[in-house]
C-alpha cells in the first residue's frame, strides 16, 4: 500500500485529504506543522509527501530545505 504523509497547519485540510486518499486506498499520515512533518518523514519514510507552504513555525519551503539535506527524506517526492 502506498503511504502518503500529508504535512499542513489546516487541520480540516488534514482531515478532507486522509478521508478522500483513504477512500482511495493509500495509507495517510498527517503531520499539523513543519518540524513535526519532517520527523514523521524521517521515521515513516512515505512514498510521497504533500506539503502546504504558508505555515507558521516553518513554512513548506524551509520544510522542503530540511527534507531534500537529509539522507533518509532526500529522494522522497514533494
Amino acid at each position: 500500500m502506498n503511504v502518503i504523509l500529508a504535512i499542513d497547519d489546516d487541520t480540516v485540510s488534514l482531515k478532507l485529504l486522509d478521508k478522500q486518499l483513504s477512500e482511495r486506498r493509500y495509507r495517510v499520515m498527517t503531520a499539523d506543522a513543519g518540524k513535526k512533518g519532517i520527523d514523521t518523514a524521517k521515521t515513516l519514510n512515505p512514498d510521497i509527501i504533500l506539503l502546504d507552504i504558508k505555515m507558521p513555525d516553518m513554512d513548506g519551503f524551509d520544510v522542503l530545505k530540511e527534507l531534500k539535506k537529509d539522507e533518509i527524506t532526500n529522494d522522497i517526492p514533494v
